[in-house]
């Protein structure tokens, strides 16, 4: 599993706690992760449909590194109780008018537009509860501008 950004304060959560953006290769779908998604209330459905969409964006766009095949997309809250299934595209520029909330992690060695590299490795769902730590410890920064 790979954090992907940061979203500081979501209003997408109750207690409008951190979240965090992962990209989750299919192999790596555990029953807790669908068991949060259950609660999802955006309504996009894990099935073959999404997962076509997801190849087909990354296929097309795979010159810009903008999504990888066979993964999956998910918003989740900093206590690990609620999960949002995102659309391929999500989370875009141009859909926040300029204003994206999200905060991409950052190496100071790798360019900015390599973004899915900059990825935070974790091995279970449970690491988004210390992901500050993890962050800091593996030497990334979060930058505040998108």
């Amino acid at each position: 599993m790979k954090v992907l950004y940061k979203w500081k304060e979501s209003f997408r959560f109750e207690n409008h706690t951190d979240g965090y953006y992962l990209e989750i290769h299919k192999s790596e779908i555990t029953d807790e992760l669908l068991t949060l998604l259950k609660n999802d209330k955006d309504g996009i459905p894990l099935d073959d449909r999404y997962c076509e969409s997801v190849n087909d964006w990354a296929t097309t766009n795979k010159k810009w590194g903008l999504a990888n095949v066979d993964c999956i997309y998910v918003l989740i809250d900093k206590e690990v109780t609620t999960a949002i299934l995102c659309a391929v595209y999500y989370p875009y520029s141009g859909q926040w008018n300029g204003y994206c909330p999200f905060m991409y992690l950052y190496k100071s060695e790798l360019k900015t537009e390599d973004y899915l590299k900059n990825a935070i490795e974790i091995e279970k769902l449970d690491d988004i509860k210390r992901i500050d730590e993890i962050i800091v410890g593996k030497g990334y920064t979060i930058k505040d501008d998108f």
